[in-house]
């Protein structure tokens, strides 16, 4: 009889530990975002309402090409996502000329984005506030200091 409870508790034993390590209950799937998904350490993207792994990006190239776009710590993806579109949109031929735009990827081969508003730089990188305007970056950049 002792060994027929033994057996036994031994038989759960093992088929608990087998499910418990075929459970892949606390492993996401893995999954691709999309091309605009920017996140930092720590934050996650959603891939049909599950989890997914998404490859850390911290920073991109602007359409202009050559100019490499990096989001600070505390800008949302969404604002980063808004000033590379809004960047793209002003160093494009539709807005600037050629020779601003070559002057532009010659200026500024680092262009940051931080909190908040503001525009200066510092050598060869452009810091530019996530909530500033087109108006305000073009003004910066050409009417108040020829930088293009």
């Amino acid at each position: 009889m002792k060994n027929w409870k033994k057996n036994t508790f031994i038989s759960i034993l093992v088929i608990l530990i087998f499910v418990i390590i075929s459970c892949d209950g606390d492993n996401p799937k893995k999954c691709t975002c999309g091309e605009k998904t920017h996140l930092e350490e720590g934050e996650s993207c959603n891939c049909n309402l599950e989890d997914c792994n998404c490859v850390l990006k911290i920073n991109i190239t602007l359409n202009a090409g050559s100019v490499i776009v990096w989001k600070e710590i505390g800008v949302s993806i969404d604002d980063f996502n808004a000033m590379v579109d809004l960047l793209n949109e002003l160093v494009s031929p539709e807005t600037l000329s050629p020779t601003r735009i070559s002057n532009f990827k010659t200026n500024f081969p680092e262009v940051r984005i931080k909190m908040g508003t503001g525009i200066s730089h510092q050598g060869n990188v452009l810091s530019i506030g996530c909530n500033e305007t087109g108006l305000n970056i073009y003004k910066y950049l050409v009417t108040d200091n020829n930088l293009i």
